[in-house]
Formats: C-alpha cells, structure tokens, sequence
C-alpha cells in the first residue's frame, strides 16, 4: 500500500482510480460449457487513507455508498456491502434457480 500511495503521489486526486470487481465460476464439469457466473463491482481506490489493520489493500477500498472505507469497517459490516459477499448471494441465488440448493 504504501508503494502504491509513492507511485501515486504525484497524480491529482481526481485522477486516481482503482476499480474492484469480484467474479465467481460454478463449473459443473470439465466439458461444461455454461458456467454459472456471478458478478459483483467492488470499488474504489480514489480515496485511500490509512487504516489501523493489517497492510492490505483495504484501506483503499470502498465499497459502493459507502464513505469509509473497508479497513475501517467491523468485518460484519464489511462483508454484508462487500463485493465478494454480493457475488456470492448471487451464485447461491443462481444455484437455487437452477435446483442444485434450497434457498430458504
């Protein structure tokens, strides 16, 4: 993180831009030929600061509506707006219209 921020120093704010996106492959065999995938934006790495967690990119990341950012939430918070936990709701939706779960 700190790199990144050294590379960056130079570049105006406003010209700063990181995208996330999270992609999940249920593939049901090696000749399956319509995998289910699921999809979720992440975002966004325009406005990093510090963060008292482990150094990681999180500090960076923010997700959609949100004004903090991940590093600063509590992992409850993190993963009910994450794009990982978004893309995985999805998959199970997918796998519960496609009859392989139940989904209560």
């Amino acid at each position: 993180m700190r790199l990144l921020l050294a590379e960056l120093a130079g570049v105006p704010e406003g010209w700063r831009q990181a995208r996330y996106q999270c992609v999940i492959v249920w593939v049901r065999s090696v000749a399956d030929q319509a995998p289910l995938i699921a999809t979720a934006p992440g975002r966004d790495g325009s406005r990093m600061r510090p963060a008292g967690r482990a150094a990681s990119l999180r500090p960076g990341v923010h997700p959609l509506g949100e004004r903090r950012s991940a590093a600063e939430m509590t992992p409850a918070e993190k993963n009910a707006v994450s794009h990982r936990g978004q893309a995985l709701r999805a998959l199970v939706a997918m796998l519960g219209s496609a009859s392989y779960i139940s989904v209560p």
